[in-house]
Parts: C-alpha cells; structure tokens; sequence
C-alpha cells in the first residue's frame, strides 16, 4: 500500500493509503509520500503545504518563532534542543525542562 496526499493549492487537505494513485479531482492532486520521508522531503501531515518547486512537503508551524530550515524543510527552534526532556515555551522563547 503506498501514502498519497490530496492537494489543494499547495495545502494538503487529506491523507489516504491506496493500492495506486487515486484520480486527481475537485481541482486537487494526489502527490505521493512516505512515514520516512524518503519519497520527498518529510511525510506529508493535514493542514501542512506542499512545496511544488522544492518537491517537498512543510509541516504545519509548531510556534510563531520557528523557522523553516530551506535545505531540510523542518521547523527549527531559535535555540538549540538541550539534552534531555525540554518542551519549548513561546512566551519566554526558550526550552524548560519537564518536570
């Protein structure tokens, strides 16, 4: 079974596990992915984008301070991750640690 991703103006609407490539329709494509990200660059998840130029998919925007990383298409962190468990806090701009 193979991962396809309905587009809609480069936002991905829905996600669906078929035996082949589902017909393109209501002005939408389906554009193929994996869980691993080798297909295209990272798994495809509603509510992100599809990057056409680039071939790849964006996640959705964790926080307003993160930024996208134009090589990896990930969201990065103004700061490094500290070892450890951290969650980040967008108010302070910073990771805390979990208690």
């Amino acid at each position: 079974m193979k991962r396809f991703a309905f587009i809609i103006n480069g936002e991905v609407i829905n996600t669906v596990v078929a035996e082949s490539k589902p017909e393109d329709h209501d002005g939408g494509t389906f554009i193929e992915y994996d869980l691993e990200g080798t297909i295209r660059f990272n798994p495809a998840a509603i509510g992100g984008k599809y990057d056409a130029e680039n071939d790849a998919f964006i996640l959705p925007q964790p926080f307003n301070s993160w930024t996208l990383n134009n090589e990896t298409f990930k969201w990065e962190a103004p700061s490094e991750k500290p070892e450890g468990f951290h969650r980040w806090d967008e108010n302070a701009l910073e990771w805390v640690p979990m208690q």
